[in-house]
């Protein structure tokens, strides 16, 4: 079982920056979200080891003066259907206020379910590529020929390719509606 914890709203300092490793623990730190990974065989030793390291991390927040907003901060468990199928509920608080665990999130722009389909991220995607199609044609008449290709491969087709890395294992319907939506924009 893994879990992937979502800080956004500050940064660490350089000299932290990057990976850092802390009791059995990961930061992937960027601009502007701070994510946390672990991953334990029982909640209970995830729930544990992450308030630990939550309260390492809200005590550098306070004495550097800087504020997380909780309401901002969530956490997501990752697992096949067979391991989530009894809802592992993980025991996370910050300044005793309980961090929310969701079933899906938003890190980057990338929408992460807890079972890793990306399905709705790449309906989102869709839906985005459609949208921006559709002003361009709006627009199509007052656009000069040569400057169309480049219009629908910055506002649709720039859509399709960010962070396609990441989510291009979709199930082959997902990614069949993908190859639709891009045909679109031929």
């Amino acid at each position: 079982m893994s879990l992937v914890f979502v800080l956004r709203g500050f940064c660490l300092p350089d000299p932290v920056a990057a990976w850092h490793s802390c009791l059995n623990l990961q930061w992937l730190l960027g601009i502007p979200a701070s994510t946390i990974y672990a991953a334990k065989p029982t909640t209970d030793e995830l729930s544990s080891v992450l308030n630990q390291e939550l309260q390492a991390i809200v005590e550098w927040i306070t004495n550097n003066k800087l504020v997380l907003n909780i309401s901002k901060t969530n956490s997501i468990v990752f697992g096949s259907k067979t391991m989530l199928m009894n809802e592992p509920k993980l025991k996370l608080y910050v300044n005793d206020v309980a961090v929310e665990q969701v079933q899906e999130t938003k890190l980057l722009g990338i929408l992460f379910d807890s079972k890793l389909t990306w399905s709705k991220h790449i309906e989102k995607v869709i839906n985005k590529m459609g949208r921006s199609l559709s002003i361009i044609r709006r627009c199509c008449d007052f656009l000069p020929l040569y400057l169309r290709g480049s219009v629908i491969k910055s506002l649709v087709l720039s859509h399709l390719d960010y962070c396609s890395e990441v989510w291009s294992c979709a199930a082959t319907s997902s990614i069949k509606k993908l190859q639709i939506a891009q045909n679109k924009a031929a």
